[in-house]
């Protein structure tokens, strides 16, 4: 017994067969489909990174540190890294549950600096403590957006949420298709690149309205607005 636990914990390809083996088949199978299918991660982690160099070279350090919004973007960009994981094994439901939480955190982050901004960012982080706390469209609906840019957020939210509380129309794709084991699912795999753009989309129009110095640097590289206007991110392209 005590043979079989050390070379349990010595032997790294068993376990990363375990862990790892069901999901990499689900990969393998969309990549002998189509090669390209990765793009749009791709793609949006370089506009993504694009917009961080935009942000930390182009504001002055001590006031970007002091922003909520710069300290949560950074947290998304680790969570979006996920978000593909996710996709990519089949855990399409997962995935676009995780977009909703980086969805509403960065539109937290925005209010506090918006409503909070002469507090210290541990003294804003207290204003949503507690069950009176601001979430979903009452949240959206206090970021002083434009009201077809705030329509879109909202109905952004409500669409994400259809897959974080058990509705009829999830329960019903569920129940009518369900598997003990992932694999790849053309409808949910469109469904998660979907929302991942349009999450995405939302997350630059934050941004970029919450450090308008930065964006005729972010927009002035071909390479963005060409990817952006592919993956119809219509609310950053607004701001052009």
């Amino acid at each position: 017994m005590t043979k079989h636990c050390k070379n349990s914990e010595t032997s790294y390809e068993p376990i990363r067969s375990y862990a790892f083996g069901f999901h990499e088949r689900v990969l393998r199978e969309k990549w002998s489909e189509n090669k390209g299918f990765c793009r749009d991660w791709i793609d949006m982690q370089n506009n993504l990174t694009s917009l961080w160099h935009s942000l930390a070279t182009s504001v002055d350090k001590e006031y970007l540190l002091s922003q909520v919004t710069y300290h949560r973007f950074l947290e998304l960009l680790r969570s979006l890294r996920w978000h593909m994981t996710a996709v990519f094994s089949g855990a399409y439901e997962s995935a676009i549950r995780n977009l909703r939480f980086v969805f509403e955190d960065m539109c937290q982050a925005v209010y506090l600096d918006q409503s909070f901004g002469h507090l210290e960012p541990e003294e804003r982080y207290k204003k949503i403590r507690g069950e009176g706390r601001l979430r979903g469209r009452k949240l959206i609906c206090k970021l002083d957006l434009p009201s077809n840019s705030e329509k879109q957020l909202v109905e952004l939210y409500r669409n994400l949420c259809d897959y974080v509380h058990p509705s009829y129309k999830l329960l019903m794709e569920l129940f009518e298709d369900f598997k003990i084991s992932f694999s790849y699912n053309e409808e949910w795999f469109l469904n998660a690149q979907s929302f991942h753009r349009r999450t995405c989309d939302a997350v630059f129009y934050l941004v970029l309205r919450a450090f308008p110095q930065i964006q005729s640097i972010f927009f002035d590289k071909p390479c963005v607005l060409q990817s952006l206007r592919e993956m119809s991110c219509l609310l950053t392209l607004s701001l052009v």
